[in-house]
């Protein structure tokens, strides 16, 4: 297994995220274009739930396989999906959903990530993936007063300046 493996599951599991593209990136104009993208929306099933959503199994499967650290993990994936999204070739609904399942892990005293991690237990997650996190965040809900698209205002800026300023990074191994 290798790196490139590891995304190609997330894809697959994500698939439902993947998918939402054309839906995703701007608020309906009128009450026709908004019954139209529920219309749309209903039409790509969600994944089950045991399937869908990441396992701690996951975390230590990857890192044993791949030969990396759980934070050369975190780091990788979330630079891909910020890289992705950047480009347009990855939805926000995709790179949300996994950097907030993988957020997940890191807080939780028992999971392979807390015992893991070279800083110990519940020292946070690395400050990549974490920064990327945070973008993804961002993009997640509007705010009192201000009616733009906090995807486009807020998550673009940062998910751009972070790749901006990470041109240089390489992932795990050479497989992408």
């Amino acid at each position: 297994m290798n790196f490139a493996d590891v995304i190609a599951e997330l894809k697959k599991r994500y698939r439902a995220e993947l998918e939402r593209v054309t839906v995703e990136w701007r608020l309906p104009t009128d009450a026709e274009e908004a019954r139209l993208i529920a219309e749309v929306e209903l039409r790509v099933p969600p994944a089950p739930r045991d399937e869908r959503y990441l396992t701690d199994d996951d975390i230590e499967r990857w890192t044993a396989e791949v030969e990396i650290s759980v934070e050369a993990l975190f780091d990788g994936i979330a630079m891909y999906l910020a890289r992705g999204f950047h480009t347009g070739t990855l939805p926000f609904a995709f790179c949300d959903a996994i950097v907030n399942n993988l957020n997940g892990f890191v807080y939780d005293p028992r999971s392979f990530y807390a015992t893991h991690a070279k800083n110990g237990p519940l020292q946070g997650p690395p400050k990549l993936f974490w920064d990327i996190y945070l973008a993804f965040d961002a993009g997640e809900y509007w705010r009192p007063g201000d009616d733009r698209d906090p995807i486009t205002s807020y998550t673009r800026p940062a998910i751009g300046k972070i790749v901006e300023e990470n041109v240089g990074f390489r992932y795990p191994d050479a497989s992408l």
